[in-house]
């Protein structure tokens, strides 16, 4: 079983590695929806990977370790991929050479709304979904990652800072827009898959903490 195991994961890593390098090599000459067709298609490539990995593993042990690596590393894989779009030109699309800052909550949110009831103007709309999207995994790796994120003032907390980060670097180094509103659409976005996790791990937790279970020293995995 385990020969047959990297017969079909190994393959499908190295996939996962060309697809992306092919990415990060192209981008400069593909559109924003193949992009995203290319991150998306290859993150679920390697998750394919990664969960036969883990779910044939030789034993509990062995298992919880992979899992932890997998989740690492698709952590950090995010992780690079939010600085692509946030601060590397050409990857999704070119950095905009305007600049303002809008401290006034909802202000940002409520002109997008006023676009597109007005002009049904999907390019707001889109900005809007995008914006809540982007910190959106965060809310399903970082808890995977660490039961401590399992914390919802915790979670929360990490994530505010990160993305006040963001905003803060945006305004000093004067790329692109620091924009409060980009800060309440990220977090919230995060949030809401926070909760479904929460809600789904509520759901599944002693069979997940069975199947993890470490066979020598009876301990479940951290999630």
């Amino acid at each position: 079983m385990n020969k047959f195991k990297r017969l079909i994961t190994l393959p499908l890593f190295l996939i996962f590695i060309i697809t992306n390098l092919y990415w990060f090599k192209s981008h400069d000459d593909i559109s924003i929806y193949k992009q995203m067709g290319i991150v998306i298609a290859s993150v679920g490539i390697y998750m394919v990977a990664a969960s036969i990995e883990v779910f044939y593993a030789k034993n509990n042990r062995i298992r919880i370790r992979l899992f932890k690596v997998f989740v690492l590393f698709l952590l950090l894989y995010y992780l690079g991929f939010l600085c692509a779009v946030l601060f590397l030109d050409g990857f999704f699309f070119t950095r905009s050479s305007v600049h303002y800052v809008n401290k006034i909550p909802f202000n940002t949110i409520k002109k997008f709304f006023v676009t597109m009831r007005d002009e049904n103007n999907l390019k707001a709309f889109g900005n809007l979904v995008g914006n809540a999207i982007l910190f959106a995994p965060m809310g399903l790796l970082l808890p995977l990652w660490s039961k401590k994120f399992h914390n919802i003032f915790i979670f929360t907390f990490t994530i505010f800072v990160m993305v006040s980060g963001v905003e803060i670097f945006q305004h000093y180094s004067n790329m692109g827009t620091a924009d409060v509103d980009d800060i309440i659409l990220n977090v919230a976005g995060a949030l809401l898959v926070f909760f479904v996790f929460k809600f789904i791990f509520f759901m599944v937790k002693d069979k997940l903490e069975m199947y993890f279970k470490d066979d020598d020293s009876n301990c479940s995995i951290k999630l």
